[in-house]
């Protein structure tokens, strides 16, 4: 009697300890993903934003560009006219003068410019094509905010969420604009790319100095957005601009890159 309550005391005791062991497991392996996603996400600081503050210099403006596809129809300048009300409407843009309206060889065209309620300025530009084999309408919105934004990452993913919502096949960038008073040494654009790339985790893809400008192109995993350059992925740019008649130097920090001409 006394050995069978033995062996099922045992037998209980052995149950409690592996419970034990796979809860402290458990708890391990929920404690590691815990300080991973803190880790990945810089503290829930907006990665882009943590770049910036590497860089050191007050931030200027804030601006997003958008080129999507709307539809695959050619669109009348009356059917354009009702588009472009309807994003004015679902942008909430504060307008002051008349959309611009035409149409030329097949293509129609039409754009507005206004602003929003937290003083962002927006453009918005819509083109409609017709050929033998093919229609489409593309639509592009531009916006700039002027300053400082105290919430960066909701300013930003708000107004993503807007802009993409209105077509397919959306691309998104956010650009982040300061000045530098004279002209930057190519040592001092190394060190200070340096700080941006470390503190977002970001590896350099590529880059490239001329005669005072300069860009830095890398990849982080922080960063979900990513476009592909020279076989490779990227998703963050910085690029630097002297401007010899103001004697300043224009620093701009992008995701996932630079815009054409920038």
């Amino acid at each position: 009697m006394f050995l069978g309550q033995g062996w099922e005391e045992m037998n209980m005791f052995k149950s409690f300890m592996i419970k034990m062991i796979w809860a402290s497991a458990f708890l391990a392996i929920f404690s590691l993903k815990f300080v991973d996603v803190s880790i990945g996400k810089l503290q829930n600081e907006y990665p882009l934003e943590a770049g910036w503050k590497a860089v050191g210099l007050p931030l200027q403006a804030v601006e997003t560009e958008t080129w999507l596809q709307f539809n695959k129809q050619w669109m009348s300048v009356y059917e354009l006219k009702q588009l472009i009300s309807s994003l004015q409407n679902k942008l909430g843009i504060i307008t002051h003068s008349k959309p611009t309206y035409g149409e030329q060889d097949g293509m129609t065209y039409a754009s507005l410019e206004g602003k929003t309620n937290d003083n962002t300025s927006v453009i918005i530009t819509i083109q409609s094509m017709i050929t033998d084999n093919s229609s489409e309408t593309q639509l592009g919105v531009n916006t700039n905010h002027d300053g400082g934004v105290a919430n960066l990452i909701g300013y930003v993913s708000g107004m993503k969420n807007r802009i993409m919502a209105i077509g397919k096949e959306p691309h998104f960038k956010v650009l982040l604009f300061g000045e530098y008073k004279g002209k930057l040494a190519q040592n001092v654009i190394k060190e200070f790319s340096s700080r941006v790339f470390n503190k977002i985790k970001a590896e350099l893809v590529d880059s490239s100095y001329e005669a005072g400008n300069s860009t830095q192109k890398g990849f982080s995993k922080l960063i979900p957005d990513q476009v592909t350059y020279d076989s490779k992925q990227m998703n963050i740019e910085i690029g630097t601009r002297y401007d010899r008649e103001r004697n300043i130097t224009q620093i701009v920090l992008a995701s996932p890159n630079l815009s054409d001409g920038t």
